[in-house]
């Protein structure tokens, strides 16, 4: 994603302006220096929509319990609701951290360097999804790290999509939960002899049912991450002209070779730029042309959006037309975790659309956000690079 400048140009400092080394403590509440050296070299803020974010650089305080923990003893555990981490934050512990946080959805990243994860995410019981690169070093204290006070009647499925071995084998069975990765292949019976009942009797095919049964396709609704060029989803044109001549189909059989054979063509960049309000710097429009060459109409039900080299803060987004007569989304949310949203209405491309121009609103509500546009307009740089916006497709 590129942050670009307004086409008025700001006027230059006339003195070098030099960034601080330490950010400073906002002038607002919810926010809590916790540098180990120097208390206002990491500083932990609460945005008003939830988002707990640790910026800075440096080691961080440790708490021997959750009664130490500055913003668990002001009472806002149940306001955290995500939680991200300034790639130069390198606290050596983060136990209790985030303990009773029962509203806590979302993670962005765990610092990889901390020794001591001790109950971090005690009674989190609406934590069910965890960053592909979280880790546990091998002499790293794990302690009831997602564990509960009162296990829940059912184990809590979690979502893990990475490959670290110490998560693997963490014992998930003594914190209530089950470790999923929707992500692995499903496993063919043919091909688990464990998935066989021995004792089952066998039932052999009849001839007869090979030669009366119909040939059948599946469809499936196609996603993928569109990196500016153009791509092609779908089944292969040429696929039908394997198939046996003398097989008669029926209607139904014909209609879904037909989607089959459609392909899904679509073009939509995923690297954008924003756009600066020249009149509230406050605000951004990120436009997004869009085009179908298809010969059937798709549907775009949602983007995701998903955190890259930098913390991106964010605000409140809709996407629209390009004259505003039709929302899609009214208050998607760019968070430093990135985005995912489903939209209210799908964007209906017709056959052979040529182009049809979308529109990203913005309004930054976060003082973090506000900070980083001046910090990004005061330094004269022209942008700077998110990730790859994946836009959800599906046949119309």
């Amino acid at each position: 994603m590129i942050v670009a400048t307004p086409t008025i140009e700001p006027v230059a400092p006339t003195a070098p302006v030099e960034p601080p080394t330490t950010p400073s403590v906002p002038e607002y509440g919810n926010a809590w220096p916790i540098g180990l050296n120097e208390a206002a070299a990491v500083v932990a803020e609460l945005w008003d929509d939830g988002t707990f974010v640790v910026d800075g650089a440096g080691d961080a305080l440790a708490f021997e319990s959750a009664d130490e923990v500055p913003w668990l003893a002001d009472g806002v555990a149940n306001d955290i609701k995500r939680v991200v981490f300034a790639d130069a934050v390198e606290p050596t512990s983060l136990a209790h951290w985030f303990e009773g946080c029962a509203n806590l959805e979302e993670v962005a990243n765990v610092p990889a360097g901390a020794k001591d994860l001790t109950r971090l995410f005690f009674d989190c019981p609406k934590l069910m999804e965890l960053p592909d690169d979280f880790a546990i070093a091998d002499d790293t204290k794990v302690d009831e790290l997602f564990g509960f006070k009162e296990a829940p009647a059912e184990p809590i499925e979690t979502v893990y999509r990475g490959t670290d071995e110490n998560v693997l084998a963490y014992n998930w069975d003594a914190d209530a939960r089950i470790l999923v990765n929707p992500d692995a292949p499903a496993s063919d019976p043919e091909d688990d002899p464990s998935a066989v009942d021995p004792d089952a009797d066998t039932i052999e095919p009849d001839p007869a049912d090979d030669e009366q049964a119909p040939a059948s396709d599946e469809t499936e609704d196609v996603a993928g991450s569109l990196d500016g060029d153009d791509s092609t989803l779908g089944a292969d044109p040429d696929a039908e002209s394997a198939k046996d001549a003398s097989t008669e189909p029926d209607d139904a059989a014909n209609s879904v070779d037909e989607q089959a054979d459609a392909q899904v063509n679509i073009t939509i960049p995923s690297s954008v730029s924003m756009m600066l309000g020249q009149d509230d710097p406050n605000s951004a429009t990120i436009p997004v042309m869009v085009a179908n060459r298809s010969e059937r109409a798709v549907a775009v039900t949602g983007a995701r959006l998903k955190r890259a080299d930098m913390d991106l803060p964010g605000g409140s987004w809709s996407l629209t037309t390009e004259g505003g007569a039709t929302t899609f989304v009214s208050d998607a949310r760019f968070t430093p975790l990135g985005l995912e949203v489903a939209f209210d209405r799908p964007v209906i491309l017709a056959a052979g659309d040529t182009g049809t121009q979308l529109t990203w609103h913005g309004t930054f509500t976060d003082y973090g956000m506000k900070t980083l546009l001046n910090a990004v307009l005061a330094a004269g740089d022209a942008g700077f690079t998110y990730g790859s916006m994946i836009w959800i497709v599906s046949a119309a």
